[in-house]
């Protein structure tokens, strides 16, 4: 196990959208050998309670009966569970405040992709909120998404904090043992010499590991680059960056909420002004 990913944790909310996530968090808690965090939130507060407490009443019979059966999954791959329940009426506040409370590595979510008024895939709004605020790395998995077995795609673009992105990324991979690839995505030929500069910055981090990484700079408009390298590699976690000033806002960006909704694989996200990694 790596030092790095002592505690990882899931969100879940028992949907159908949560399946991929339910089950990449088993799977990767049990390759990880580390006990599995489970973060359930649940609306509250007293108006609420009061006007729709037989609601109230089913829902938390149905939470208890789906964590009962997830426990059960989780026991016959011999993961460890410690699921909170936590209550409140911004429920993306519960998770995070769990998420730093509990000093938790890596979150798990779920992604559910939708459409927005503009016809482009977008993460749920609970979830987006989650991703912008996490005091640590966040990876969405959609429903169908498996946990990563094959190999990453790191994301690079001009500003990014590559060295960041980079030590999470190589913590991941090496606990999992998992190749890396490496693309700097910059808008046009004139900024190859930047790209290739934030390339060599990258590839620092990665000298003291045994997992292979490859490195490219690619040319264009990132959603058209990294269609076209996906295409070429078989990545099945993309590792990207969220900028601080769009989080600040509980937003992801316009092109990484595009690329996140719309990659049928599972994607990490890491806050620009998440902690370096132990």
């Amino acid at each position: 196990m790596d030092p790095t990913l002592r505690r990882i944790a899931l969100m879940t909310q028992w949907t159908g959208f949560d399946a991929g996530a339910e089950s990449a968090a088993i799977e990767l808690a049990g390759r990880l050998q580390v006990p599995l965090g489970v973060v359930v939130p649940l609306l509250s507060n007293p108006e609420y309670e009061v006007l729709a407490h037989e609601r109230v009443a089913k829902e938390e019979a149905a939470t208890a009966q789906a964590t009962a059966a997830f426990m059960a999954r989780a026991h016959a791959a011999g993961v460890a569970l410690d699921v909170r329940i936590r209550r409140g009426d911004e429920l993306w506040r519960e998770v995070v405040d769990e998420a730093r409370s509990g000093q938790i590595d890596l979150l798990i979510t779920r992604r559910r992709g939708h459409r927005s008024f503009l016809g482009k895939l977008r993460v749920g709004q609970m979830v987006r909120q989650i991703a912008a605020h996490s005091p640590c790395p966040v990876m969405m998995v959609p429903r169908a998404a498996r946990a990563p077995e094959r190999r990453m795609l790191v994301v690079l673009e001009s500003g990014s904090a590559a060295k960041l992105q980079m030590r999470h990324a190589m913590a991941l991979a090496t606990a999992l043992g998992l190749p890396l690839d490496v693309l700097v995505v910059v808008a046009s030929r004139d900024a190859q010499p930047q790209g290739e500069g934030l390339l060599q910055l990258a590839m620092e981090v990665t000298t003291l590991t045994n997992v292979p990484v490859t490195g490219s700079v690619g040319t264009g408009p990132l959603a058209e680059v990294l269609a076209s390298r996906m295409g070429a590699i078989p990545a099945d976690l993309l590792v990207m960056g969220v900028e601080p000033v769009a989080a600040s806002h509980g937003k992801l960006g316009d092109v990484v909420e595009t690329v996140v909704g719309g990659v049928p694989c599972a994607t990490l996200l890491v806050g620009l002004q998440t902690p370096t990694p132990r």
